[in-house]
């Protein structure tokens, strides 16, 4: 049988078979296909959410277990990993998706906060979902162990949000195309992200404030590929990547609406990105990048926010790599003078919040991902002075190791990553729904 036939996506759909072919060893990967997952999980003030992805057609049996627990049955089920989720929210204290002979089996440990458990399913893609309400008054825990958080005053906590409106896309202002050049330039291998949501105009008048708007944006684009992976991974196509599946994920929550800064591999100036942000009233700005350094066995993510000072050497040496595509766009003198009015806007108030956010996207990557925590950094991005906002930069991991580059390139793992962003990003505004911790 020929390695093409069996290799192709058509074989997959109909054998139910994971095929991979690596031609260096001529040897041919087979493995189940799984019909279950991913596992997602979201707090929110008066109930925790489980949410995990069904193919159609598969059946689904519930048990609940006492007062102590909650349990699904997938007969034919079949997973890629089992997985062990620490929530520990005052409501649900351990999230459990595990292969069982025949069948994945979803569990979930349930706490003295909890007040009922509701089931349902969601469409587009088929999703289970399980409702657990919060008992009124029960406390709350603090979740899994992260980066620790720095308090803000009740003076600057935002009102109670508006209703919410549709995503807003926005399409970066007067694309650059150019020939390939500057740092990270040459060829690399491409990354396919899915379409995206049908874009505005950029220079259409913002809708009416929503009630939270996030701005996302993919770092790099166009003539600045960004860092180069070991076997030709582009970081401006990982990053747009995870800017859309984030997007998506926004979305689908209901409570956002999101501004992608690009959407598609397009040049577009730093000050520019933060810039398209506030105008379109943007509450948070959110960067995503891949890193790189000489030394190849740098590995993990790290989170950064705002500083007129790097936090440590290792800091202020990305934000001069990150901050070298200026020679792309400014002359020297224009860069500096921008500079200088651009850290102005960046009050005090956004850089207390951001060190806020900062820290509750490592805490929620650290319970999904297996790469390295590096913490919470600061330094002084280009990207992030002009946000009128709390604004992080998110180093999602190293292109320069080769392990941090294999994850980065599987969907699957980009997936859990991305779900840790945005769980993050909900908890923040949970936070700031609720007017207090």
């Amino acid at each position: 049988i020929p390695v093409e036939f069996l290799s192709d996506p058509a074989f997959a759909e109909v054998s139910g078979l994971e095929t991979k072919f690596n031609a260096k060893t001529r040897l041919l990967l087979v493995d189940q296909r799984s019909n279950v997952g991913p596992l997602r999980w979201f707090t929110y003030p008066d109930h925790t959410r489980v949410v995990l992805e069904l193919a159609e057609g598969l059946g689904v049996q519930s048990d609940r277990r006492g007062v102590g627990g909650y349990e699904v049955s997938i007969p034919n089920g079949v997973i890629d990993w089992s997985e062990r989720v620490e929530v520990h929210d005052g409501v649900v204290d351990v999230v459990h998706l595990a292969q069982d002979a025949r069948q994945a089996r979803l569990s979930v440990a349930l706490l003295e906060g909890a007040d009922g458990v509701k089931q349902t399913e969601l469409s587009g893609p088929r999703r289970l979902v399980i409702d657990v309400a919060r008992r009124k008054g029960a406390p709350r825990d603090s979740g899994p162990a992260g980066a620790s958080l720095p308090e803000t005053p009740d003076s600057l906590k935002p009102e109670k949000p508006e209703e919410p409106k549709p995503v807003v896309v926005a399409k970066p202002p007067s694309p650059q195309p150019s020939p390939a050049s500057g740092r990270g330039q040459g060829e690399g291998k491409a990354v396919p992200a899915k379409e995206p949501v049908a874009p505005v105009p950029a220079k259409a008048k913002p809708a009416e404030k929503a009630r939270y708007r996030i701005a996302v944006d993919a770092g790099h684009g166009g003539k600045d590929a960004g860092a180069t992976g070991r076997r030709g991974t582009l970081e401006k196509d990982i990053n747009l990547y995870a800017a859309l599946e984030l997007a998506k994920l926004l979305e689908e929550e209901g409570r956002f609406e999101v501004m992608l800064v690009r959407q598609d591999d397009t040049f577009v100036k730093l000050g520019e990105r933060s810039k398209m942000a506030n105008e379109a009233h943007a509450d948070l700005f959110v960067s995503l990048h891949s890193n790189a350094h000489p030394s190849r066995a740098e590995s993990g993510y790290e989170v950064y926010f705002l500083s007129e000072r790097a936090s440590d050497p290792e800091a202020e040496r990305l934000a001069e790599f990150e901050n070298s595509v200026l020679a792309l766009e400014t002359s020297p003198g224009q860069a500096d003078e921008a500079e200088g009015i651009l850290f102005q806007l960046a009050r005090t108030e956004f850089m207390n919040d951001a060190g806020e956010l900062a820290g509750l996207v490592a805490k929620n990557l650290a319970t999904r991902v297996d790469l390295g925590n590096r913490g919470v950094k600061q330094a002084a991005f280009y990207v992030l002075r002009g946000a009128a906002a709390p604004a992080i930069l998110v180093e999602m991991g190293f292109l320069s190791n080769e392990r941090d580059e294999a994850k980065l390139e599987s969907a699957k793992y980009r997936r859990r990553l991305v779900e840790g962003l945005y769980a993050g990003i909900v908890e923040f505004y949970n936070r700031r729904s609720e007017g207090g911790r």
